[in-house]
């Protein structure tokens, strides 16, 4: 940053706080601080907090501000939107990991404990939120997809999580959120066959097709109108 985008930013501060005192020291340290960004990032983000700060920001705020403008990371609540019915293809690190951390997309949609999951999300997500800003604040390398989160008791966790990641589960989130589905793949015919023979996960007192992912495997045959051979289907109600 030059020497002028710096006196435009402290100009900037001491316009809009004049009771706030900018000695030799004070500049200095500014000065030294600031000069590490480039110019128009530091100017831009002193003008936001002007809106929203009632006393003078502090270095470590103005970064910070500097920082989540080059992030832009959703909030929280933008996080789990896209997580739930967006494209995590195109979503930020931070939201595909927190995502997986969960069990991603098939145990948010599938789960009967679907408050514990957003919750786990939400922190999950805003662990590595924080992270990410702090590390580009730094001037580090952003590690968003391998931050380490304390592990959580099996026993939280939603039953549809436990399943190990499989072809079927992503047809079976394309149908739940709403997209038109092509004609399965001899690898998700695969699945599905396996699914069936393995039998659902349910507990004594529930119906074969309270397992989303055996009922899917179901869905997979039933509207083709034809069931494979040897794969014990049970007979239908």
């Amino acid at each position: 940053m030059s020497d002028e985008g710096t006196s435009a930013a402290i100009a900037i501060l001491r316009d809009f706080y004049p009771r706030a005192e900018f000695p030799a020291g004070t500049v200095a340290a500014y000065t030294e601080v600031l000069s590490d960004w480039p110019s128009e990032e530091v100017v831009a983000a002193v003008r936001r907090l002007i809106l929203t700060e009632k006393f003078l920001p502090s270095l470590a705020e103005i970064v910070r501000e500097i920082a989540e403008a080059r992030l832009t990371l959703p909030t929280p609540e933008q996080a789990w939107d896209i997580a739930e019915r967006g494209s995590l293809r195109d979503a930020a690190p931070e939201v595909r990991a927190a995502t997986e951390e969960v069990g991603g997309r098939w145990a948010i949609l599938h789960s009967d404990r679907p408050s514990i999951v957003r919750a786990h999300f939400l922190r999950s997500y805003n662990e590595r939120r924080e992270h990410s800003i702090r590390a580009v604040a730094r001037q580090e390398e952003r590690t968003a997809d391998v931050i380490s989160l304390a592990p959580r008791p099996l026993s939280e966790l939603p039953v549809t999580t436990r399943f190990r990641p499989r072809p079927l589960m992503a047809r079976e989130a394309a149908r739940l959120a709403g997209q038109t589905l092509r004609a399965p793949t001899d690898e998700e015919r695969r699945d599905a066959i396996a699914i069936l023979r393995e039998g659902p996960d349910i507990l004594p007192d529930q119906e074969p097709r309270d397992d989303p992912l055996y009922a899917a495997a179901e869905r997979v045959f039933a509207e083709a109108g034809e069931w494979p051979a040897g794969a014990l289907i049970p007979e239908k109600s």
